[in-house]
């Protein structure tokens, strides 16, 4: 054989070899992505058959509650004398409403949501007015005691209450399981505490239902907003007051974003952690408030919540003038800024503080704003 043919041969079989192992390469990247697609059909396939929205999956999700949470929130009366400070897991809140009661004091409102295990308190009576928002999310309702104003209104507005002196540990009516009980750091009436836990039980005693298709009234935003320039100013606090003797100051963190609340000068922290409370959007809001003749003359009070209050809303270290419109009772409250336009709230803590409407009902200490110089020539 000749020297040229043994070439020719070696060449030949040299070709087929180099397109043998293209033609494997083809076929392995071929195989490689059927395997890659089929797995991405079966995980398609996976997200139709359980009827899972893949936007969902991928889109951000705000911290403060779950969106898509079935679960009823329960609605905690706090004492807020003096006395009873620090309160116990208002740092686990969604919501927190703030309302004038009668002698110059005011009582707070913490809403829940997916919380379970935590300590909550001290616990106080209702009010009437107190209703109306735990009527607006549909929330279980839980206290110690009730106005004679509350305790008419509550069967008629078919409140699931829980009122802590059937499980109170000093009530002689107490059946002594201590879903509520007294702590020996606080004197009474401003010592009496309950857990979350506790009331999801006792709800379940009394066939209160536990899910509800009412969404939370707030229009949250999952990004980070700023309030319009043109619509609010810069500050360093707000500020709302009940009289002149019972202030409370907001100050705002320009590095944690959040707000701190100080009332009658005492700093608010959380009794659970001894972490101060910080809040994300701070709602003050004004009204009528009227001596309630109720028979008892203890000088409680009527406070008006439907129809439109004034008022205003900061977060980020802005603040705004608003509108609050509510039509009834058990109606959603829609928050406006002065055009007509409803606000949107960022992902944390809402704070909303119900004053009386007077010359001192609320206030804001506004920071001088510095124009950026155009880079323009």
């Amino acid at each position: 054989m000749s020297k040229t043919l043994r070439e020719n041969k070696k060449r030949g079989f040299l070709s087929r070899l180099f397109r043998a192992i293209i033609l494997l390469g083809l076929i392995a990247v071929l195989v490689y992505f059927f395997v890659l697609n089929d797995e991405k059909r079966k995980k398609l396939n996976n997200i139709q058959k359980n009827n899972i929205d893949f936007k969902e999956i991928t889109a951000p999700k705000l911290k403060i509650i779950d969106e898509n949470s079935k679960t009823r929130p329960i609605a905690v009366v706090y004492d807020n004398n003096v006395d009873a400070w620090p309160h116990a897991g208002l740092s686990k809140a969604y919501a927190i409403y703030e309302f004038p009661v009668e002698g110059g004091e005011s009582r707070v409102l913490g809403f829940f949501k997916d919380v379970k295990d935590l300590q909550v308190g001290p616990v106080r009576s209702a009010r009437h007015y107190f209703l109306d928002y735990v009527l607006e999310h549909d929330s279980i309702f839980a206290h110690l005691g009730k106005s004679p104003k509350a305790a008419a209104d509550m069967p008629g507005l078919r409140i699931s209450n829980i009122n802590g002196q059937s499980y109170d540990t000093q009530s002689p009516k107490s059946n002594s399981k201590r879903e509520y009980w007294r702590s020996s750091n606080k004197y009474s009436p401003h010592n009496a505490y309950t857990n979350i836990e506790n009331l999801l039980n006792i709800s379940k005693e009394k066939e209160y239902k536990l899910e509800t298709d009412t969404k939370i009234p707030f229009r949250y935003s999952v990004k980070n907003i700023e309030l319009d320039k043109n619509k609010s100013k810069k500050i360093s606090s707000v500020e709302g007051a009940y009289h002149i003797g019972n202030k409370t100051v907001f100050t705002y963190n320009d590095e944690t974003k959040k707000y701190t609340k100080t009332s009658k000068g005492i700093l608010q922290k959380d009794e659970n952690t001894n972490e101060n409370l910080e809040l994300k959007n701070i709602i003050i809001l004004k009204t009528d408030v009227t001596v309630l003749q109720d028979g008892e003359h203890k000088d409680r009070k009527n406070v008006r919540t439907t129809g439109k209050l004034e008022g205003i809303y900061s977060t980020n270290g802005r603040v705004m003038d608003i509108v609050a419109e509510k039509d009834t009772r058990s109606s959603k409250t829609i928050f406006k800024d002065k055009d007509g336009n409803e606000i949107t709230l960022n992902d944390g803590i809402t704070f909303i503080m119900i004053v009386p409407e007077s010359n001192i009902s609320y206030d804001y200490t506004v920071i001088e704003e510095v124009e950026t110089p155009s880079n323009e020539n």
